[in-house]
């Protein structure tokens, strides 16, 4: 696997083309050349790409063997139902200090429309915390302090999904929806779809940033160990995987790696992979504006963005985050999400039996364009995802 920085192909590959092919009169040249153009996908995940999962799982357990991985942060995969015809695979990228028990829910449901759901666990990530006089200590220190670290770990991921057969969709939240967007340009595959949920390119401060970056050039100080608080520790005895401590440096890791994306992005050529930006109307953790901004690079084409309620916060679609929180926006918002990703329309009766209809075309589904194609407002706060559930109606309170 090739472990190359790809910040140089972005420019190019946001614009693939096919290439021309002179056509001979070979049949069996036709033939590959037709598989070429059209893919020719394989209606199986594949041997080889199974033998690969299974790799890069026991890998993790050989590595990290020596502390462990919490049960929640485990990587898994979810296979469709015996009588559900396979159609493709879906990576589902977890977010900073996060876990993939953040996508259970909704990998479940799109697993049930016939897709293998791989949710692999970021490097250095999900490791077994001890506990010592009531102290929690995180084994923290596997977390990338810079780019090169998550470049290494996606394109081992990418490997995966690239000998799986049939239709490949990205998916990631934070920290992993720009791990979604660099996994989306990298030589080993194209994605035919992908998803970026509030994906973190800036925090949500540049003047944090700016400290951050500073600080991590000082010795000692960008090894400081912080702390989410109180609320993390919380959220974690109620069953959230993942860490609650870090450093200054491994912020600094996952500021460069998103920074590094937008940056060396190209503002000139259109992406035709149909893709989906959400984000929520507040959040605390990246720039909402930043992502407006991502839409306007990619140039509008194929592409949508829109922005949930605001009490839906920064991880809106986990139910460990916030556990005792009304989602009632959650499983509403899953299903429009598998809609998309499986290109197909999906009648669903959720809540106190609010019958939600969804498409996978953008202007009917979860987001709002005109008849272009379009995003209707220049105001990336004007934008709102459909959301047909009321806080009464689709009432959902992970813990009561």
């Amino acid at each position: 696997v090739s472990t190359q920085s790809t910040w140089g192909h972005l420019t190019g590959k946001e614009n693939t083309t096919l290439p021309r092919h002179k056509m001979s009169g070979n049949l069996i040249t036709g033939l590959i050349l037709l598989c070429a153009i059209t893919s020719c996908y394989s209606a199986e995940f594949g041997d080889k790409a199974s033998d690969k999962w299974d790799h890069y799982v026991s890998s993790l357990m050989t590595k990290y063997g020596h502390i462990g991985i919490q049960t929640a942060c485990l990587p898994r995969k979810f296979d469709p139902p015996a009588d559900q015809p396979y159609i493709g695979t879906v990576v589902m990228f977890h977010g900073f200090t996060a876990c993939p028990d953040q996508w259970t829910e909704l990998a479940q449901k799109v697993s049930t429309l016939g897709y293998v759901v791989l949710t692999p666990l970021s490097v250095g990530h999900g490791l077994n915390y001890t506990v010592k006089g009531g102290k929690t200590h995180d084994n923290i220190d596997f977390m990338p302090d810079s780019h090169k670290g998550y470049e290494e770990f996606v394109h081992i991921i990418n490997d995966i999904a690239a000998s799986a057969g049939g239709e490949r969709v990205v998916v990631g939240l934070s920290l992993g929806g720009a791990l979604a967007a660099y996994a989306s340009v990298t030589p080993e595959l194209e994605y035919d779809r992908r998803i970026l949920m509030s994906p973190l390119m800036h925090l949500n401060s540049s003047l944090n940033e700016k400290i951050n970056e500073i600080v991590n050039n000082i010795p000692h100080l960008r090894d400081y160990r912080a702390e989410f608080g109180r609320a993390c520790e919380v959220e974690r005895s109620l069953g959230r995987g993942g860490y609650c401590q870090y450093r200054v440096k491994h912020v600094y890791g996952a500021q460069d790696f998103g920074g590094n994306y937008f940056n060396h992005i190209s503002t000139h050529t259109p992406t035709k992979m149909p893709t989906q930006l959400i984000s929520s109307q507040y959040d605390g953790t990246i720039n909402s504006e930043t992502v407006f901004k991502l839409a306007k690079k990619y140039n509008l084409s194929a592409i949508s963005h829109c922005q949930l309620p605001e009490e839906a916060g920064h991880s809106f679609l986990s139910i460990h985050d916030s556990p005792k929180q009304n989602k009632y926006w959650k499983e509403e918002t899953e299903w429009r999400v598998a809609s998309f990703i499986a290109q197909k329309s999906l009648t669903r009766v959720i809540g106190n039996g609010v019958v939600i209809q969804t498409s996978p075309s953008l202007d009917d589904s979860l987001f709002h364009v005109d008849q272009n194609g379009e995003l209707i407002s220049e105001n990336y706060q004007e934008r709102r995802c459909r959301v047909d559930c009321t806080p009464a109606s689709c009432a959902f309170v992970p813990v009561a």
